[in-house]
């Protein structure tokens, strides 16, 4: 299934043809838009990284949870032939959280229903949501409520579906951006420069870092066109050919070759957790760059694609776990401390 990584935000200025795409990172493309205290040298950074992600229960698996196919406002598991629910085990994720607080009027669920319809693209969903619980909450194991209709499974989709709503919509906090978003249909990405970044030197300093150093996944849109399909990464695997270097005035200009290795989607809703079964699916990107490092410095100061298939951005936002916010309109729930409870109590032992 192709990767889909939908984001909930619009980010991205457009620059048309005739402005150049210099090799150096540039403003939107500097690493210090992440963080400003990463390691420059590239002999001093590890030519590989690993985050252990299925031994600390990461990077797991999941549904984009598709506007156009109900989001988790849709039930994974399909009605008997009456058409009614055999049980409350078989409510969809947002009805599970109504019924759990108390709300007859089934708010949150028409809140929901508001971003889910069949007019929207495909590939619109929940993925930035998913993608940010992945690499920070171990993942879900079920277990049971007690409700005033009776007690109720919470499946291991259920948290995973309202973590990826809270993350996308609830929580979505200050973003850094490291690249910027393309919007040209494939073809005439070369119309705007944000088809042609990320930098690699600036993804390179990225993943040598948080991966490799900091033992901590990267969120990044993996397709550069215009449609947008994050991803957790949490592996990489550098082959640096410093015996093909070439230095033009004070720069040395590295060959690399990179395999990034992410976290993919599942084509539906799995109940049961997918870590160490067949379910859980891993992808990779194989990437052909160039690295520009200073000659004086040693550091790393851009570089230039190889491959014509490469991530367009990546970005970072500061991680919480769920807290009470005020009602309103657009999020009817509030009560967001019963999420944080859910995530306690589907804990890995």
């Amino acid at each position: 299934m192709r990767v889909s990584t939908c984001l909930s935000f619009v980010m991205g200025l457009v620059f048309l043809a005739g402005r150049s795409f210099a090799d150096d990172f540039g403003d939107s493309n500097h690493p210090k838009n992440l963080d400003s205290n990463y390691e420059y040298r590239l002999d001093v950074l590890p030519p590989a990284g690993d985050i252990e992600a299925e031994k600390r229960h990461l990077g797991w698996s999941d549904t984009y949870w598709p506007h156009a196919l109900g989001g988790i406002g849709s039930r994974v598991t399909d009605q008997n032939e009456t058409g009614e629910l055999s049980s409350l085990d078989q409510l969809s994720p947002a009805e599970k959280l109504d019924l759990a607080l108390g709300y007859r009027d089934g708010r949150f669920t028409q809140a929901v229903k508001k971003h889910t319809d069949k007019f929207n693209a495909l590939w619109r969903g929940l993925c930035n949501g998913w993608a940010r619980a992945s690499l920070e909450i171990p993942e879900p194991q079920p277990f049971v409520v007690e409700t005033t209709q009776g007690p109720m499974k919470i499946r291991s989709s259920d948290v995973k579906g309202l973590m990826a709503w809270y993350y996308s919509f609830i929580d979505d906090g200050d973003t850094k951006f490291l690249g910027r978003r393309c919007y040209m249909p494939g073809g005439l990405g070369f119309l705007q420069g944000g088809c042609r970044d990320v930098n690699p030197g600036a993804m390179h300093v990225l993943i040598a870092n948080e991966i490799g150093v900091r033992k901590h996944g990267v969120i990044g849109d993996r397709d550069p066109g215009k449609e947008i399909w994050n991803q957790p990464f949490i592996k990489y695997q550098s082959l640096i050919r410093w015996d093909q270097q070439k230095i033009e005035k004070n720069r040395i200009r590295v060959p690399v070759g990179t395999r990034l290795v992410y976290a993919n989607e599942t084509a539906v809703a799995v109940e049961t957790p997918v870590l160490g079964t067949n379910q859980q699916d891993y992808q990779t990107l194989d990437l052909e760059y160039i690295l520009e490092i200073d000659a004086g410095s040693k550091m790393i100061v851009g570089g230039e694609w190889k491959s014509e298939i490469h991530p367009d951005f990546f970005w970072a936002q500061e991680f919480s776990l769920p807290r009470n916010f005020k009602p309103t309109k657009e999020d009817p729930v509030g009560r967001w401390s019963v999420l944080k409870d859910w995530i306690a109590r589907s804990a890995p032992q």
